[in-house]
């Protein structure tokens, strides 16, 4: 009987707030630094000035001084995403797709070699408006490594792979609840567990 190996199905994963908690441990370190009361369930918009009610320079300058602080290192993952990874990774080929500027890689990779150590075959840095780093887009990173399914929580990252893979899943956040997207590959997940049923059909 003639054997053969399956070929694995290549999903892309946005890093924050699709593995990392990043708005949560955000608040953390917004609200020790400048004395807000601020929860994850209080950011309405993917722009964070518009939340902290400052200039777009000044959110950039709060977020890049929290990728360099505690808050940012003992940041949880999302909800099961260790679990349903660890439970795929026979059958699917991960590949972190993140917007982050590659300025913090080690940050990134020492936070993602703490909870899913061996579970993703590379990451890639992009471009992105709140940095100056990055050549390509997301999109064009799915289209050069032949991803076929891409999960995020950006509204304009999510519309931007759209056009690139089979099926792109928007990750449910309070910040990108008014965003309906006029691609029809682009589904919303609530959850982990949801993205498991996605993958798994």
């Amino acid at each position: 009987m003639e054997s053969y190996l399956m070929k694995k199905l290549d999903v892309g994963v946005d890093f924050d707030d699709v593995l990392m908690d990043f708005n949560g441990a955000l608040c953390l370190f917004h609200n020790s630094r400048y004395g807000t009361t601020l929860s994850r369930s209080d950011i309405k918009s993917y722009f964070l000035e518009k939340t902290w009610g400052c200039s777009r320079e000044e959110a950039v300058k709060r977020v890049s001084d929290f990728y360099w602080s505690v808050e940012h290192d003992t940041a949880l993952p999302v909800t099961r995403a260790v679990e349903v990874l660890q439970s795929l990774q026979e059958s699917v080929s991960f590949t972190i797709v993140t917007s982050r500027p590659e300025s913090v890689s080690t940050q990134t990779l020492n936070w993602l070699n703490k909870y899913f150590s061996g579970l993703f075959e590379e990451v890639r840095f992009t471009s992105h408006f709140f940095h100056e780093e990055g050549l390509m887009t997301k999109g064009e990173v799915c289209r050069e490594i032949g991803i076929k399914f891409f999960i995020d929580d950006a509204p304009f990252h999510i519309d931007d792979v759209a056009s690139e893979v089979e099926t792109a899943l928007l990750f449910d956040t309070p910040w990108n609840q008014e965003h309906n997207s006029t691609f029809p590959n682009v589904s919303r997940v609530q959850s982990w567990s949801e993205i498991l049923t996605v993958l798994k059909n």
